[in-house]
């Protein structure tokens, strides 16, 4: 069994607003023949959705940049990040934080099967991590397609598809991120960030995690506000 301890991250959204993660494969009509394929269920195995925490509309103006007249700009901005405009590229905030007592890689891809708004109109950045060896936040960053004009996300609905890469059965453990726990994950991202520019390999900042103590330290934190 591989034990997956999560948390919201957010600072700008309630925890009580996320979803855990849920299979891929119960997206699915229950009922469906595909069912019957064993290469469809090979593929969703240990494959899970992540869903949005909340409800919001921005419009893309013709410099690439985001307006919306529904939220004040405070929230507006800590919700959103024009990462470039100019190819369209952004993030939205609601990060989960994914961690791992031994080694275990995700993957990360856009929501294919899931037919809505945000899934037909722009597509996830993929990547791949070891969560048992970095600890970072799962971020909505994404693409929008070249023909939309507004960004559409629903409360509950999928907006990216993560893989764990192990034969084992995952098992999800919520945690409270109490101030200690945010303190410590935000000591680790921001190591991340400071040698954001520099292009450093995974590599680089496993290691850096490895010769520290912070992981034990955080995990026995984590363990004592399991909810």
């Amino acid at each position: 069994m591989a034990n997956v301890y999560w948390c919201s991250s957010s600072p700008i959204h309630s925890s009580l607003r996320f979803y855990e993660p849920v299979k891929a494969i119960s997206l699915f009509p229950p009922q469906s023949l595909i069912f019957k394929c064993p290469a469809f269920k090979d593929y969703h195995k240990n494959l899970y959705a992540l869903k949005f925490p909340l409800d919001y509309e921005v419009d893309i103006m013709p410099d690439g940049t985001l307006s919306t007249a529904d939220y004040i700009p405070e929230f507006n901005n800590s919700m959103w990040e024009c990462r470039d405009p100019k190819t369209r590229l952004y993030s939205i905030r609601p990060y989960t934080t994914f961690i791992a007592e031994k080694p275990l890689e995700i993957e990360l891809f856009s929501a294919s099967t899931v037919d809505d708004s945000f899934n037909n109109d722009n597509f996830i950045v993929p990547g791949r991590f070891d969560i048992g060896k970095w600890i970072r936040p799962i971020e909505c960053a994404f693409y929008a397609k070249s023909h939309v004009k507004k960004i559409k996300i629903e409360d509950g609905n999928p907006f990216a598809f993560i893989r764990f890469l192990t034969d084992e059965k995952v098992t999800f453990k919520q945690f409270h991120a109490n101030p200690d726990i945010v303190n410590l994950l935000e000591q680790i991202n921001q190591a991340r960030i400071k040698t954001r520019t520099i292009g450093r390999p995974l590599s680089f900042f496993y290691d850096m995690l490895a010769r520290t103590r912070y992981k034990s330290y955080l995990l026995k934190l984590i363990k004592e506000n399991l909810l």
